[in-house]
């Protein structure tokens, strides 16, 4: 995982690099109207991001566990302590 990480910086960073070049070539009109449509693509990528994080958040697994609270049980928490429950949610 590790070896992916450095290998995707190094990537990100040749690319700000050539960017970087390429901006300084230019002159500041041209390096304006470039800007301008490559952060109207890069909001887009976001946008579309976003949209796919929110679908997946929303949608449950079909095997989730149910968990419930009833009355005077041990309930172990993540941390290794234990509470006991005297009063739970009620049926209505």
């Amino acid at each position: 995982m590790r070896a992916r990480v450095a290998a995707a910086s190094m990537v990100l960073a040749v690319v700000f690099a050539g960017l970087g070049v390429f901006f300084l070539n230019q002159d500041l009109g041209t390096a304006d109207q470039i800007a301008s449509v490559a952060s109207f693509f890069v909001g887009l990528a976001a946008l579309v991001l976003a949209i796919v994080s929110v679908v997946k958040a929303r949608r449950t697994p079909p095997d989730a566990p149910r968990v419930t609270i009833s009355r005077s049980k041990n309930i172990q928490t993540g941390n290794g302590s234990v509470m006991n429950v005297t009063e739970g949610p009620r049926d209505r």
